[in-house]
């Protein structure tokens, strides 16, 4: 069985709490979210700062984590200057309602100008269903979060997805997790971006269905 599942007050989650959006908040529904589905564990899929989500629960509950794999994985968010500009200049002077062209200049920004049109507008869409509040603690949270000390517990499988063009996450970053993750290694897709799900979704389809293979 596969499962995919959204962030609190992402997608079509209709929770909206009013707070809770640290690494460590969304980690810890994790194993909640397998108890209700009945799933002892899972190969846990992550994507650019949602890496550091499912890292921290192999960390924290690592008999429930079958392998992980990490599309375009920062090694860690603390003091990154670009993002640190982003959230001192954008993040912290959002207000509600959130302005449809920001939400669509960021996902071509943070993903590809490739994107089909109804991919591009479903995905603003559901970005605009995010209040305000809600991008200030995530990305204030991130701007905080560093679990690189403790990857050295990181057991299972684990499987890095990075593109060669990829204009936010880079090639040191992925060397370090490699350093620091015993059992990582790393597949680079040349000439894609930040999301190869997205620009080469046949290739991102098939390393996943044969990383999960190989650990059956």
């Amino acid at each position: 069985m596969r499962t995919w599942t959204s962030l609190p007050r992402h997608g079509r989650t209709p929770a909206q709490p009013a707070s809770g959006y640290r690494v460590e908040d969304f980690a810890a529904d994790v194993p909640l979210l397998l108890d209700a589905l009945a799933i002892a564990n899972a190969v846990l899929v992550g994507h650019s700062g949602s890496c550091l989500v499912v890292r921290r629960v192999a960390i924290d509950c690592p008999n429930r984590v079958a392998g992980l794999m990490l599309e375009a994985s920062p090694s860690t968010l603390v003091g990154d200057a670009g993002l640190m500009e982003f959230v001192g200049t954008v993040v912290s002077g959002l207000d509600e309602p959130i302005d449809p062209d920001f939400a669509r200049s960021f996902v071509v920004d943070t993903s590809s100008e490739a994107l089909g049109p109804a991919l591009l507008d479903a995905l603003v869409h559901d970005l605009l269903k995010v209040p305000a509040r809600v991008w200030r603690e995530m990305f204030e949270a991130l701007l905080q979060y560093d679990d690189r000390d403790e990857l050295a517990g990181v057991t299972v499988p684990t499987l890095l997805i990075w593109g060669d063009a990829d204009p936010l996450v880079r090639l040191d970053a992925q060397a370090d997790l490699l350093a620091r993750i015993p059992s990582a290694t790393l597949v680079t897709y040349g000439g894609v971006g930040h999301t190869p799900r997205w620009e080469d979704p046949e290739r991102f389809a098939a390393d996943v269905i044969a990383f999960v293979d190989r650990l059956r």
